[in-house]
């Protein structure tokens, strides 16, 4: 992830903001513990303030060099690359910079505290007493900084390859979602042709209802192209476009019935989600066969789901064949999409009705769109 000028800043700001905050937090509390230990163990009085003044500047300095030490860690990483060098480096720079603290710290504190008359060997004196005591104890801070940044730093890029990868992971099925409507429209518009082609030449007039509600059609399902998902209402809208056809195509033969609680109408259902399970209902349950059919459409409220149903009183499946025998491409690819979609929180099955005919079944979780809600639009 790259981020602008500005946000770089402002995260620079924040570093050091936070670094004074903590560093200063920390120094209050062991001028508070060394004063009151000092109170305790010694006669002699000393102030809060005075007691400030010997601790504070030490964190000070470590406020300034914090944020410098998570850059030089994020400049010289410790990776498999250069790790040898970067690895030298960095106890170059902690034994430098905890040398360069001690020496500014304790510069602060002798200023401030100075003698009459100082001198330069005083303050290497009183150098050397404090890094024979403290230097190794800088060392160690750096180091801890260090792994600190190092463990930020990782996560950073973690959360950063994690949020790419669920990215292209979302690209990926988007993609594979498009090919499979892709998939899907030659085969309809193959079949609504193949339809209109009966009446070409029997039935002038016919044939020409039916280029008028393929037309409705296409131009629907091309206004819908770029959308995933659609309200069931939309999703049933544009079933109706194709069922009409269907009925001119079968005149008597065909009936359908549609059982819609209202509750359902504006849930987000897949687009194009309906058509191939009615067109696989109608090619196999009801072409086959001369006498009347019937194609039921169901929609109904299960808690936190949508069950949708359509059945036909054709044949069914039979006995003897595996209950994906009937599956053509419409219901392969039905499957695939509501894979997509929902992953395992869906659900989908074929099985034969008691009273002859096959049943599709199809649970999806129940969302609503809130722009939908009072879309009032009637079926």
């Amino acid at each position: 992830m790259k981020f602008s000028k500005e946000k770089f800043l402002q995260l620079r700001y924040l570093t050091w903001i936070m670094s004074f905050i903590v560093c200063t937090i920390v120094g209050l509390l062991l001028t508070i513990q060394f004063y009151i230990r000092y109170q305790t163990f010694h006669t002699e009085a000393l102030g809060f303030l005075k007691m400030m003044a010997y601790v504070m500047p030490d964190w000070i300095m470590w406020a300034l060099l914090i944020p410098m030490i998570i850059r030089l860690n994020e400049i010289f990483p410790i990776e498999k690359s250069h790790w040898k060098i970067n690895l030298f480096l960095h106890i170059i720079f902690s034994l430098t910079l905890a040398a360069l603290e001690l020496i500014a710290s304790q510069g602060v504190v002798w200023l401030i505290f100075t003698p009459e008359q100082p001198t330069l060997e005083q303050f290497f004196l009183s150098v050397e007493y404090i890094a024979l005591s403290y230097y190794h104890w800088n060392v160690m801070i750096y180091w801890a900084v260090a792994a600190f940044g190092y463990l930020i730093d990782y996560y950073k890029r973690f959360h950063e390859t994690r949020t790419q990868s669920l990215r292209l992971q979302s690209e990926l099925t988007e993609a594979e979602l498009r090919a499979l409507k892709m998939q899907l429209h030659p085969h309809f518009l193959f079949n609504t042709l193949n339809t209109i082609s009966y009446y070409i030449y029997a039935d002038v007039d016919l044939a020409s209802r039916m280029v008028t509600d393929l037309s409705d059609l296409l131009r629907i399902i091309l206004e819908q192209s770029g959308t995933p998902e659609v309200t069931l209402r939309q999703e049933l809208n544009l079933l109706d476009k194709y069922l009409d056809i269907e009925k001119i195509r079968f005149q008597d033969r065909l009936t359908v019935e549609k059982t819609i609680d209202p509750e359902t109408l504006n849930a987000m259902v897949p687009n194009l989600i309906l058509q191939p399970l009615a067109e696989n209902a109608i090619r196999h349950g009801i072409a086959p066969h001369a006498t009347k059919g019937l194609v039921r459409i169901s929609a109904s409220r299960q808690d936190q789901h949508i069950l949708i149903t359509i059945s036909d009183n054709g044949s069914g499946m039979p006995r003897s064949k595996p209950a994906g025998s009937r599956e053509g491409i419409g219901l392969t690819n039905t499957r695939a999409r509501l894979q997509h979609h929902y992953g395992d929180n869906h659900a989908m099955r074929l099985y034969n009705a008691e009273t002859g005919g096959l049943v599709v079944e199809i649970k999806i979780p129940y969302r609503v769109n809130e722009k939908t809600r009072n879309d009032s639009a009637a079926i």
